[in-house]
Formats: C-alpha cells, structure tokens, sequence
C-alpha cells in the first residue's frame, strides 16, 4: 500500500513538473539563461527531496517532505501564473475583428413614443455616413416610411422643427451636435436604436526581430456603446518603440486639427470627427499628415483609463501649477491639483488628462497631460515589484481596457527582450500644434467652427523626428 502512494504522488509530480514546462515553452518568454534555471531548479529540489527521504534520520525525513510540500505548491502556483498569462496572450491581442456602428431614430420629445408609430412617416437621414443605406434598409426591416436626405448635420437637426418626423443618426455623431446644442437631450429622444456590425479585414503585418514600430493610441470619447462603436478620437497619440536603442517616443496631435480625410480628397475636418466614420479612417489620415506609416493601433476610452491606474494603485504626476479641475463628468472626478507632486487615482488621473480650461494653452497642455500620464503607467508597470502582487487581477482586467490589431508574438518577444536586457527605456515627448481659426468641416458643412491648422513646421519636425526614432 506505501509503495502504490509513493508511486502514486511520483506520477502527479510528473505530471505536474510537465504541465508546468509545457505552458513555459509554450509561452515563449523567458531568455535562455532564465529558462534553464526555472525548469531544473524543481528537478534539483525534488533531488535533495529523495536524499532526504533515503537518509534515515527523523529530521531528514521531514527536511525532505518539507521540500516536497514547498516544492509541489511553488509549481502549482507557477502553473496557475503561466496558464493565466497564456489566456490573456491568446484574448488580447489581435482582438479588433469587427466594428459597431450604433443607430438610434430620434423625435421630438413628447411627440412620439414607439418606432410603430413612425409607420409611414418621413424620416431623416444623413448621406454622409458611409453606411447610411445598411441603416435604412434596417429600419425598413421594422416599419415602412419614406426616408429624406440630407448633406449637413444641422439640416438633418433641423429638419426635426420642419418636415421630419424623426432622424435615423449614428450616435457618433450627437457629441458633435451637443457641441452646438447644450440642451440638445431636452429637445429630442431616441425611441429605437440598433446596432450594423462590420467585419474588419487585417492586414498581415508582424514584425520580425523586433522591429521598429509605431503604434497608433485614440482615445475614444464614446462612454455608452463601447469600444468597437465608431466615435470621435479626442486622444490621438502615435508611440514610436525602438526596441534596439530602448526609445519611445510619444508624439501627439491636437483633437481640432484641420486635416484632409482619407479617401475623401479634399475635404476636410476635425481630426477628432475622422473616428466617427472609422478607426481606419483615423489611421490613414495620420499617415497621409504625418508622411509615416502606422503598424499597429490600440483603441482606448474613458473607463480604460480609470480601471488601469486604478489596478497599478495610482500615478505620481508632477504638474507646475495649482488648479481644481473642470472635468466631472465620463467618470472622471473634479480635482484640487497642487504645484509639484500628486498622486492620483484613476478618475483624478482622467480629469487631469481632460483639462484644458486651467491652461492658456488650452488643449495643447492636455495633449502634454496625456502624455505625462501614460509614461507614469508604463514606467509603474515595468519598475514597481509591488504590481506583482497584482498580477492575476490585472491580466483579467486589463483585455476588457482596449481594442487592438497588435500580435501576440509581438508582444511576447518585446518582453523576451526586456527580460533578458534590463536596460532602462527612454523616453521623449513630441507634439505638433497650429493656430485657432473658425472653418466649415465635413461633418459641419454649412457652420463654422472651431479648428486648429497645423504648422507645417512642426508636422515636418514631428515627421523628421518619428523617422529618427525608427532607425
């Protein structure tokens, strides 16, 4: 009966040891001189173990089955690490498939209450939005009505005070109304909404070797349909990681720069408006401004920001000037900045990161805020040891935080590399900027609004400057 226990607890050892070696090599991201060391460490305490055992004193014995029992729970333990880890490579990445555009039909408020009712009324639409005939052919899904088109945001809106009973709008569009109209949600409502899902073709992209890459970041402003729902990006930053020379670089571009879009020559609008017709859209109007080309994208939003300094335990912030902050609103909570250090939350970090009204520079400064705050999360991240502790939590967390076409076995060798070369990154800071000025957009066509026209000098430079970074 002892010999088939003995045999019995060799056979989970086995298999436990395997399982365990197994989920390391499947990984991939050790370097050799760790890899060797981890997977024959349990051999060689598992060794001492069997002495122990063999030798017939007592405390030997117990010696050995302390070993054991130490041993055994260590492996388990590294087991549930590496199989976790394993998951959140196999989720998180590569995870930006498809792309939801959310459609309500919206009325006068009081005037309408069921979409039933609207059964051969005139209904409104914009011919901007590129998919605004899969919206109509939705709606006709539901009730019949004759559709009335329009070429401007505004005659659309308006439309609802003449000879429309209702607008069929993708809601990315209504932050660009509530810019016009404050008291917009007091006027209409929306009394049926739908969703149109398109699929997003990849582009094969994968770097070898550990590339040079850049790495597109938006901030969506959308807070309540999701990151795969198109949105105006108010945060757009282009990261530059040279894992040779251990560099990012981080050059951002203000939300109102006046850009030509992609694919619609010559027209032009906010860069913030280019995320309501896609993230793509997004993507390849940087490349066409900036001369560069863009590898990879990862997709944000409020709620990201909030959750993932909140699971590092906070951020350090030096900011030169007192002030209490203007944003509340989005989850971000109204703060008292000092002059010099704070540590903040997530929802303090996110009304940093917002606020523009303190600052004479107005969204420039939130363009440098941004920074400061995703360099303290990167830099919390790779140098506290505490975030260990954290380590299964934040893996479960972190996939629901961003949208991203960036591949695993990217990821996975920037990591190797690190590990196996503890060398400090270095990082730089860059941005571009242009004077204020009141122009038509596309999204606006028949108003003028707010822009900023970028300096070309500082476009060449920002150019010259991510090219430099990538050699």
């Amino acid at each position: 009966m002892k010999k088939k226990i003995i045999f019995f607890i060799i056979l989970i050892t086995i298999a436990l040891y395997t399982w365990f070696i197994k989920n390391i090599i499947d990984l991939n991201l050790l370097p050799n001189k760790y890899f060797y060391l981890i997977i024959l460490t349990p051999i060689l305490l598992y060794i001492i173990t069997s002495i122990c055992l063999l030798i017939k004193k007592k405390c030997s014995k117990i010696i050995g089955i302390m070993i054991y029992i130490i041993t055994t729970i260590a492996l388990v333990i590294c087991i549930y690490i590496t199989t976790t880890t394993s998951s959140f490579f196999s989720t998180s990445f590569e995870n930006n498939n498809y792309e939801v555009t959310h459609y309500n039909v919206y009325v006068q408020k009081d005037k309408y209450t069921k979409v039933n009712e609207l059964k051969n009324k005139n209904i409104s639409y914009l011919n901007i939005d590129t998919q605004y005939q899969e919206s109509l052919n939705k709606l006709n899904e539901k009730i019949i009505f004759s559709a009335k088109e329009y070429n401007s945001l505004i005659d659309a809106y308006d439309s609802l005070n003449n000879n429309s009973d209702a607008l069929i709008l993708d809601t990315g569009y209504i932050s660009i109304l509530e810019e016009m109209y404050p008291d917009l949600n007091e006027k209409i409502t929306p009394i049926y909404s739908f969703n149109i899902k398109k699929t997003i073709q990849k582009k094969y992209n994968e770097k070898d070797n550990l590339e040079p890459i850049n790495i597109y970041i938006s901030g969506s402003d959308s807070r309540n349909y999701g990151l795969y729902n198109k949105s105006r990006s108010d945060f757009n930053l282009i990261l530059t990681i040279n894992p040779r020379t251990k560099t990012i670089l981080m050059t951002s571009i203000p939300r109102d720069y006046y850009v030509p879009l992609a694919n619609r020559p010559g027209l032009y609008d906010k860069l913030t408006h280019s995320g309501i017709y896609g993230l793509d859209t997004t993507i390849q109007t940087i490349e066409n401004l900036l001369d560069i080309n863009i590898d990879y994208s990862i997709k944000v939003n409020f709620d990201s920001v909030i959750t993932i300094v909140d699971l590092v335990g906070g951020v350090d912030i030096y900011s030169d000037k007192a002030f209490r902050s203007h944003c509340g609103d989005g989850g971000a909570e109204v703060t008292n900045v000092i002059k010099g250090i704070n540590h903040f939350n997530g929802a303090q970090a996110l009304s940093y990161v917002r606020e523009r009204y303190a600052y004479s520079n107005g969204d420039n400064q939130r363009i440098l805020n941004g920074q400061q705050v995703l360099k303290a999360i990167i830099e919390k991240i790779t140098n506290d040891k505490t975030i260990l502790l954290k380590y299964n939590q934040i893996l479960n967390s972190i996939n629901k935080l961003y949208i991203t076409d960036i591949p695993s076995n990217y990821i996975k060798k920037l990591i190797k590399n690190q590990l196996n070369d503890m060398t400090p990154w270095n990082f730089e800071s860059s941005s571009v900027s242009g004077s204020g000025s009141k122009k038509e957009t596309y999204s606006m066509p028949t108003i003028k609004t707010y822009v900023m026209i970028p300096n070309k000098t500082d476009i060449s430079n920002a150019t010259k400057k991510i090219n430099e970074t990538l050699k």
